[in-house]
């Protein structure tokens, strides 16, 4: 096996990655189908254990993808630490053990909690999918240690499913076809409702998967220079051996790892975080390993044309000196990241001002000749 971790550096990386994983997801949910159909037939050859590895969450077999994603706290919206498969009651146990820990204190106690990030219905609607799917398999027949099958008490007084009659067929297609459209309502509504690139993941994530950058929190600290990211690991070894000791532990669980897919935000302190992570991973686990690099940028004001040039000089100071630490930190992105992969893909949201500036330089370079 030839397996390929995957690491998202960001929130725009993991926008990215959400829809990508999804596609996985739809890719494994046609291949459990009928491989007779002519729309499954295709997806067959996609061999998915190079992505995804195989667990147990200490109750129930696991497929989960073979993933590290990074961001700042307080950024992954529902997304529990332990993963999508650990328990949904994860917080209100957390809570409880909080209160038995102040129980023996006899001063006044003062809690600050932030406001509960809820699911989207989305999401809502795959839980109770998903939960719907559970309680069938567990109504099967199981067998004791004897071997003998142990039949449910329920089944004496209901129909089995193998010979329901043209009326339970009929009710169960109806039940389906009213999940697709409670399941459609809701992915209508994601438009609207998602702030978080958490809020529309349908993929089940590992416990392992989710690192999150301890001490920087999403719209408290900026965390927008390839400085400040790169000093975040350098002043802090527990930072970094949170983020290589993930890293690690997924490429133990591979037979012969051939490299790693890396999404990274290249336009703020993600950069300069990337780099150094990269730069440990070279000289570590993945010296002889092929690293392809996605550089993600998210949209921003580009000049439209030269012509445009002279009146970002109006702006304030503030907004100069802002507009030239990103120039420079591009700069430095680009000829750190790209000596760390062996293959580096820009992913720009590019607008007709892109197109209008590439044009413009085009026909510069062009006179220049």
């Amino acid at each position: 096996m030839r397996e390929v971790l995957t690491l998202q550096m960001g929130s725009y990386a993991n926008f990215i990655g959400s829809h990508f994983w999804n596609l996985q997801d739809e890719v494994l949910g046609l291949q459990s189908r009928d491989a007779s159909s002519e729309v499954v037939r295709p997806w067959l050859a996609v061999n998915s254990n190079i992505l995804y590895q195989e667990g147990n969450n200490g109750k129930t077999p696991t497929y989960t993808p073979r993933l590290v994603m990074v961001d700042l706290c307080g950024s992954q919206g529902s997304l529990l630490k332990g993963g999508a498969y650990a328990s949904r009651r994860q917080d209100e146990i957390a809570r409880a053990s909080a209160s038995g820990a102040t129980a023996s204190w006899g001063g006044k106690v003062r809690v600050y909690e932030s406001e509960q990030v809820h699911r989207t219905e989305f999401l809502r609607v795959l839980d109770k999918e998903d939960e719907a799917a559970w309680i069938e398999d567990t109504s099967l027949p199981t067998r004791d240690e004897d071997g003998d099958e142990d039949m449910l008490e329920a089944d004496e007084e209901q129909p089995s499913k193998a010979g329901g009659g043209r009326g339970s067929t009929d009710n169960e297609s109806s039940d389906a076809d009213a999940a697709v459209d409670e399941l459609e309502a809701a992915a209508r509504k994601l438009e609207h409702d998602v702030k978080y690139w958490s809020d529309f993941l349908k993929a089940q994530t590992h416990a392992k998967s989710l690192s999150l950058v301890e001490g920087y929190w999403e719209g408290v600290h900026t965390f927008d220079t390839f400085g400040e990211g790169r000093m975040a690991l350098v002043e802090s070894t527990e930072r970094r051996e949170a983020v290589i000791d993930r890293i690690r532990y997924f490429l133990e669980g591979c037979d012969s790892p051939q490299g790693m897919h890396c999404i990274a935000d290249v336009s703020g302190g993600f950069a300069g975080f990337s780099s150094e992570i990269l730069t440990e991973l070279r000289d570590d686990s993945f010296s002889r390993k092929n690293v392809c690099l996605f550089a993600s940028e998210p949209p921003r004001r580009i000049f439209r044309s030269a012509l445009d040039i002279p009146r970002a000089m109006d702006e304030d100071p503030s907004s100069q000196s802002k507009r030239r630490i990103q120039s420079l930190g591009d700069a430095m992105c680009m000829g750190t990241l790209s000596d760390k992969c062996d293959l580096y893909v820009p992913l720009t949201s590019t607008t007709m001002k892109a197109a209008g500036m590439a044009s413009a330089v085009l026909r510069t370079s062009s006179g220049l000749a």
